[in-house]
């Protein structure tokens, strides 16, 4: 997935880059993303179980500057829902 923002400053300027990052993963625990500088979000381990977890949602930071100190940031949320696939073998109830 590509996180895109926009800034209003002049395009190709560095008070336009903007660089992102993660503020937040609900529900807590173990961080199951992870996101590119340039606003790639990937799937960290490829451990998604929608029987265990239907979605996440993630609070993202847009930073412009680059991510530099001194820049302005704004937050948005990601909501990632999980898709249901056929990962579990049959079974039989007993032996004919």
């Amino acid at each position: 997935m590509k996180i895109n923002a926009t800034d209003d400053d002049e395009p190709g300027n560095i008070n336009s880059k903007i660089a992102y990052s993660i503020v937040s993963q609900e529900p807590k625990g173990e961080q199951m993303f992870f996101l590119r500088k340039n606003g790639e979000l990937f799937v960290r381990r490829p451990t998604l179980d929608r029987e265990a977890q239907e979605s996440y949602t993630l609070v993202i930071q847009g930073a412009d500057l680059d991510g530099a100190v001194g820049g302005n940031v704004g937050t948005g949320t990601v909501t990632v829902k999980i898709l249901d696939v056929n990962d579990n073998i049959p079974t039989l109830d007993k032996d004919r």
